[in-house]
């Protein structure tokens, strides 16, 4: 072979070695983020008890835009001793339109200022078909300091819900993220196979050159 049609075939071939490892480095990065945003954050059990609770959980957002307030059910609270039910969304409804206490929800920027605060004494929107019932919405700014979701419950004297109930926060949504998942693998199989060009070229022009 030429010696100059190996160097090219040899730089070229690193060309694609380094443009596939840039590109899958890149989309593995794409596809951890865009996963990271369909994550649920700020978890906050509903702490039903005999005399006014708190918890709270804290936050950092990762992307601008509307964040949703959602109320879903969860499992049996072990560490409080309450054997909680699993419950669907409508029974999950039905147990907080009997509960006659008051659950407060606050959300709070980094300097401690309310961004968004709730009374809830039944949810405002039907729940969706994963059984997540909406309660509202709100615009955050991402930084580099926490936010805090605190939920607050002051109880009547009447029997808590049997189901257990947790308060989240979903960041917005760009992509449904099945779709966007298999897109990606296809672009990591396609960098994959760029690289595996690039290092058959090298192997190539480096025989031939010889």
């Amino acid at each position: 072979m030429d010696k100059n049609l190996s160097k090219v075939l040899m730089g070229a071939g690193i060309a694609f070695l380094v443009g596939g490892v840039a590109g899958a480095g890149l989309t593995y990065r794409d596809i951890t983020t865009e996963n990271l945003m369909h994550a649920t954050m700020a978890n906050v059990r509903v702490p039903f008890a005999d005399t006014a609770a708190s918890a709270s959980a804290r936050f950092l957002p990762y992307r601008e835009g509307v964040y949703t307030l959602y109320l879903s059910s969860a499992g049996p609270d072990l560490s409080q001793g309450r054997d909680d039910a699993r419950c669907g969304a409508d029974s999950l409804i039905a147990s907080f339109l009997n509960y006659g206490g008051l659950v407060d929800i606050l959300i709070t920027d980094p300097g401690d200022r309310v961004a968004l605060g709730r009374s809830l004494s039944a949810p405002a929107a039907p729940p969706e078909d994963n059984g997540w019932i909406p309660v509202d919405t709100l615009r955050i700014s991402p930084g580099e300091h926490q936010w805090t979701l605190g939920v607050y419950v002051c109880p009547d004297g009447s029997p808590p819900p049997r189901c257990g109930m947790e308060f989240f926060l979903l960041p917005p949504q760009r992509y449904e993220i099945g779709t966007y998942l298999a897109g990606g693998v296809m672009r990591m199989v396609g960098f994959g196979g760029l690289m595996l060009a690039g290092f058959l070229m090298i192997v190539f022009a480096g025989r031939a050159g010889r």
